[in-house]
């Protein structure tokens, strides 16, 4: 699901099928927290006024368990941040 398009491998008939039939990729196989997949599901909710603004979602996202803050921009290359990063020990 991720890192590739969506139904990469599939024909466009069977696109065609689930689209019209508001199936969407099933997440079993992604391997992320139940947390994750469930803004995504809310994300992809068929009413649109059931799905998360954006500061909902960065609300969301900010409680999200096992998340670790940023302590940079992540537009910031490493070199030019003075502050020592974990991501630097890596």
């Amino acid at each position: 699901l991720f890192r590739e398009f969506p139904y990469a491998k599939q024909p466009a008939e069977y696109i065609i099928w689930r689209a019209g039939n508001s199936l969407k990729q099933p997440l079993s196989s992604v391997h992320i927290s139940k947390y994750a997949k469930d803004i995504i599901n809310q994300c992809w909710s068929f009413v649109p006024d059931d799905r998360p603004d954006f500061a909902m979602l960065c609300k969301s996202l900010s409680k999200m368990p096992g998340k670790r803050p940023l302590v940079r921009s992540p537009s910031t290359p490493l070199q030019y941040n003075t502050r020592p990063h974990v991501e630097a020990q890596f």
